[in-house]
């Protein structure tokens, strides 16, 4: 279950890691353009100055993770072995690289205050946490 390559060295793997992103990073570039790209005014877009991205690197939450990701690849593996009656099924490497495509990341933003913020890093959403803000749109976590 190791961190993805694009990580820092883990100092001390039970304290979550910040860190800033350079300007010319591809890393933040990717996160910077798909932040701009979900303003749906594009003058908005104009104004907008994205000061600073920093990678939080949390290796127990990574892990958990990896280990969630894992178990949806399997259970996915097991439906298209159900679903496949042509008798040519897929490689196990194969279903499971379509499993992770489909099933991979999204981009989410995530407003919230400093104090819960730093409880979110270190622990993930939590709907303990909801509610400061008057849970405009529900209590969401």
């Amino acid at each position: 279950l190791d961190p993805p390559q694009s990580w820092e060295p883990i100092v001390d793997p039970t304290v979550v890691q910040h860190h800033v992103l350079s300007i010319g990073d591809s890393e933040r570039h990717a996160v910077v353009d798909a932040f701009l790209s979900t303003l749906k005014k594009p003058n908005f877009r104009k104004k907008v100055k994205v000061l600073e991205v920093e990678r939080i690197q949390n290796l127990a939450m990574w892990q958990s993770y990896v280990v969630k990701r894992q178990t949806i690849c399997y259970r996915e593996k097991g439906q298209q072995a159900a679903l496949d009656s042509s008798g040519a099924a897929d490689t196990d490497d194969a279903i499971q690289c379509k499993a992770i495509a489909r099933f991979e990341r999204r981009w989410l933003w995530h407003g919230t205050n400093a104090e819960v913020m730093e409880k979110i890093l270190q622990q993930g959403f939590n709907r303990s946490f909801c509610g400061k803000n008057a849970t405009v749109y529900g209590k969401g976590v």
